[in-house]
């Protein structure tokens, strides 16, 4: 998985892993903690529970290989933007973990099952899907597959949602081809051409074949079902339509998500989501769809940005509102009623989100970047009261973020309003750290904010109104306007300008 690097520490042990027993003719494993290694790991929930990330680097200070501090400075430091020192962190917890594997553990042959039920396996799994997203992120997306798919060979149950990442992976790795076979031939209580993910995947994949067969052959034929798989018997364009039936509701969604990164912006796209099909579209009233499609969205959403993809999109969204009014026949066969009673037999109603484990910001990559001492200073403030340790908060905030922003952009809200200021009561009774984080979302507004430029005239104007009485009379003082000192660079008169900028 990594290489270790000159200057690492050597390991000194702690971790190792035995067999667990045998599922289905394939041996099960699971990691095994020393009594010093199970010293550590008390040692490392007390640091968690002061809230300090300090106490957490001072114990990878005494135990440099301790996977779940090495983890959790890892998700500190990807919040505080150092990207380089996370990588580390990172990378030191797969060494350590795969330091400790068994010699009949054999991950590359998929002959092998760790039960994620087991707490000492947990941290493998987590370490591995913080792995394939790095990979991602920097553009290794084939080593990142194949880390998607130990992940899935470990636990076919997925409990980390590996099956909502495979599908971006294949497409931007172009394993097209591996792509429609592992949809086929998936063996899981679902059959995966019906999630939104890969019901959009599969024409995105079959489209940029075809791309690529034109491009070898120099001229080809469009929609000849040359495609080696057998789901490419159909046209991408016949694919999409089909998809957009089944769940209508991603167009909308996907076209909100592109319009606010710039693309998909003529009016054709509104003549579009007007039509019965997309204005009338939803969830059915199953959470977990939603869920789905928000996850979809926020991971491959601007994989459709290309003009070509948006032909196509185009092309099949006007086919497919007009089979749904009738006015042409399906060409596959399949009418609009036949794929709503589909979606509805495959997500029936229901509050309940099975898939409410999957933060969607674990599937993004935006990232909320906070200077190093905001965060302590916001983690030092609320440790005295009812908090989730740091990294929880973040990783709340930033899910908080994303889907606020989804929000805003189905709704057609564009870069102005925000939402409505919080009460006084709100505002007491609110969680210091997440106060603070809050603040820094440009569509929250926390009570009063300071206006840097506003006049410093006594006279109540129109941009003083909504102040309270304190500030009023805060604003009446005169302060005097700091100039800039020629010789040292400074403003004058600095603790003037502080108390100015405090009001």
């Amino acid at each position: 998985l990594v290489a270790p690097k000159d200057n690492w520490p050597p390991c000194e042990g702690g971790l190792s892993m035995e067999m667990a027993g045998n599922k289905g003719g394939v041996p099960v494993f699971r990691y095994v903690h020393s009594p010093a290694y199970r010293e550590t790991q008390a040692r490392f929930y007390r640091c968690q529970a002061s809230y300090d990330p300090g106490t957490i680097a001072a114990l990878l200070q005494q135990a440099p290989y301790h996977v779940d501090s090495l983890l959790a400075m890892h998700d500190l430091y990807r919040h505080m933007g150092e990207n380089s020192y996370a990588e580390e962190m990172l990378s030191r917890a797969l060494w350590a973990l795969e330091a400790a594997w068994h010699p009949a553990f054999q991950p590359a042959t998929a002959a092998c099952r760790l039960d994620y039920a087991v707490e000492e396996n947990r941290t493998l799994f987590g370490a591995l899907f913080r792995h394939v997203q790095a990979l991602s992120r920097r553009g290794c997306h084939r080593a990142a597959l194949e880390c998607c798919k130990l992940l899935l060979a470990l636990q076919p149950e997925d409990p980390l949602g590996a099956l909502c990442l495979a599908d971006y992976l294949a497409v931007r790795a172009g394993r097209y081809d591996w792509l429609q076979r592992f949809v086929l031939e998936f063996e899981g209580n679902r059959s995966l051409a019906l999630l939104p993910n890969y019901a959009f995947a599969l024409p995105m994949a079959a489209h940029r074949q075809q791309q690529e067969q034109q491009g070898q052959q120099g001229q080809g034929q469009q929609g000849t079902g040359s495609s080696k798989a057998g789901s490419a018997s159909s046209s991408p364009h016949e694919l999409l339509v089909g998809a957009l039936l089944l769940h209508p509701l991603v167009l909308p969604r996907l076209l909100a998500r592109l319009q606010d990164k710039g693309a998909a912006k003529e009016s054709y796209w509104r003549d579009l989501q007007s039509r019965r099909l997309f204005r009338e579209s939803g969830d059915g009233g199953n959470a977990s769809l939603s869920h789905l499609v928000g996850l979809y969205v926020e991971r491959s959403g601007e994989l459709w940005k290309p003009p070509d993809l948006l032909a196509l999109l185009r092309g099949a969204a006007q086919e497919a509102a007009d089979v749904a009014e009738g006015k042409v026949g399906p060409s596959n066969g399949i009418s609009a009623a036949d794929w709503r009673t589909l979606a509805r037999e495959s997500f029936p109603p229901s509050a309940a989100n099975e898939y409410r484990h999957l933060r969607i910001s674990d599937f993004s990559d935006a990232v909320n970047a906070l200077p190093r001492e905001e965060v302590e200073a916001a983690v030092q403030a609320g440790a005295g009261g009812a908090m989730q340790d740091v990294e929880e908060a973040l990783a709340e905030l930033q899910e908080q973020m994303i889907l606020a922003a989804q929000e805003r952009q189905a709704a057609g809200g564009g870069a102005g309003g925000g939402a409505a200021p919080m009460s006084d009561e709100e505002l007491r009774g609110a969680n210091p750290l997440l106060m603070l984080l809050r603040s820094m979302l440009p569509w929250v507004n926390a009570g009063q904010q300071p206006d840097y430029a506003a006049p410093q005239q006594p006279q109540g104007g129109a941009g003083q109104q909504g102040q309270g009485a304190v500030a009023g009379q805060q604003q009446q003082r005169q302060v005097p306007a700091p100039e800039y000192d020629d010789e040292d660079g400074h403003l004058e008169d600095e603790d003037g300008m502080v108390r100015q900028i405090r009001r």
